[in-house]
């Protein structure tokens, strides 16, 4: 399973290059460990949580599309 996160320019511009980063490793290690992917119903889109590296914290994705084994997703939140 692979993902491809939009918007980094984005996110690195308004939190920072660390927590890009940072979000970036947690993917990874994400979709190294799992074949798929379990979502979840939050604020009435498909999501997905993923714990952060530091596991202090745990990000929210929205998953816009799938194509093959490629899942299309947005940062959502940090809870």
């Amino acid at each position: 399973m692979r993902f491809a996160l939009r918007n980094k320019g984005k996110i690195e511009k308004a939190l920072g290059s660390s927590f890009l980063n940072l979000l970036i490793a947690s993917l990874k290690k994400y979709a190294k460990s799992r074949s798929t992917y379990i979502t979840e119903n939050i604020d009435g889109h498909k999501a997905i949580r993923i714990e952060s590296l530091n596991k202090k914290d745990v990000y929210v994705f929205v998953v816009l599309s799938q194509v093959y084994d490629v899942v299309h997703i947005a940062f959502y939140k940090k809870e």
